[in-house]
């Protein structure tokens, strides 16, 4: 529970930091918590049991609401339409980990705005398939000990099959290397 006291150092904090940079919006706030600079507004409604908006009020401040700016549909197409160009026809894993670094519409925009990713091909004209990211661990040419080790790993991994794709199991191996992992690197 929160005391009074630590509250009103809270809301001093806020204050300041709102004198010195703007209203931060609740979102905004989570990542200044992050940071270790102000509580979140969360923190703040559920402790002086008010809305944030109140809470910005009670320290003299107005509320700001930030709309984001959308990206029309002609936009998206185009950005996709130079991005397959670029890169030739890609899965929406593939161009998802690319979009993360260059910022472009996410995977999920574009489901909503087109219904999936070969209804984007299909406006597109594009009629060549994406290339497949998964790999069939059958496919692959393992030396025995290799082989040994990726059962092991699947195992270790609580999978019964070689069902689950070769990266998730690679991940699984590299996230969790340091403990469970020292006797299949002998």
């Amino acid at each position: 529970m929160t005391t009074k006291e630590e509250r009103d150092v809270e809301l001093a904090k806020l204050k300041k930091y709102c004198q010195q940079n703007g209203v931060p919006t609740h979102a905004e706030t989570i990542k200044l918590q992050k940071k270790g600079i102000i509580k979140t507004a969360t923190y703040f409604t559920y402790s002086l049991k008010m809305s944030w908006e109140d809470v910005l009020k009670l320290i003299g401040f107005e509320p700001v609401y930030k709309k984001k700016e959308g990206i029309s549909d002609e936009e998206t197409l185009s950005i996709l339409k130079k991005y397959f160009e670029e890169n030739g026809v890609q899965s929406s894993v593939t161009y998802e980990k690319y979009r993360k670094e260059n910022g472009l519409p996410s995977v999920n925009c574009i489901y909503t705005k087109f219904g999936g990713w070969n209804n984007v091909l299909k406006l597109l004209g594009i009629t060549d398939k994406p290339k497949s990211t998964k790999v069939n661990i059958k496919d692959c040419k393992f030396t025995s000990k290799e082989y040994k080790v990726i059962e092991q790993a699947v195992e270790l991994a609580g999978y019964k099959t070689f069902k689950k794709s070769l990266y998730e199991i690679c991940k699984f191996y590299l996230e969790n290397k340091e403990d469970k992992w020292k006797r299949l690197d002998k």
